[in-house]
């Protein structure tokens, strides 16, 4: 590829493009606050709102670390709210009871959950998942040899969403296309 070519591209608008969001301070000084493929975009009451997933899912990690073992935050800019995918505790469920109705029910006591701690720390409704999708092997890892996680253990959202797409998909439409 053309050198030249290649920094025009780099360099459009003057702005080195890195992925990195950032906001200035009264300083002057330039803080880096998040990734751009971190982001979500969704639409609440007719506008776009972004969420960062990295910080939401850290929250709900932190807050529900007895219950939650990998959560991957994933939004549609049609939708008006995120649906979580998590994999639970291994202690937190039994695995050789597991049906439909547990199932249901374990969904329900997690987006509560959710919800509660969410609300809490003031975090805004369209922060707070929706929809739960349970991994249903306790024994499944995120993992950097499943290509689910980098090799720094940060979530690969591409292979997530592939991975748990239909899951994901039919909770939006069990939440009626919100």
């Amino acid at each position: 590829m053309n050198l030249v070519f290649l920094l025009i591209i780099i360099l459009q608008g003057g702005f080195f493009h890195t992925g990195d969001i950032g906001e200035i301070d009264s300083e002057g000084k330039l803080h880096i606050i998040d990734r751009k493929k971190n982001m979500i975009e969704l639409y609440v009451k007719g506008r776009s709102v972004w969420v960062s997933a990295g910080a939401i899912e850290n929250f709900f990690l932190s807050g529900l670390s007895d219950k939650i073992r990998h959560i991957f935050l994933h939004g549609e800019r049609t939708q008006s709210c995120c649906i979580a995918v998590v994999v639970l505790q291994p202690h937190y469920f039994n695995s050789s009871s597991l049906n439909t109705s547990t199932l249901h029910s374990l969904q329900q006591v997690l987006l509560e959950d959710m919800k509660k701690v969410g609300e809490e720390a003031g975090l805004d409704d369209y922060a707070i998942p929706q929809g739960v999708v349970i991994e249903n092997d306790p024994t499944f890892e995120w993992t950097v040899q499943r290509g689910l996680l980098t090799a720094t253990n940060k979530l690969c959202r591409g292979r997530l969403l592939l991975h748990y797409k239909l899951a994901i998909d039919l909770a939006y439409t069990q939440l009626g296309g919100n």
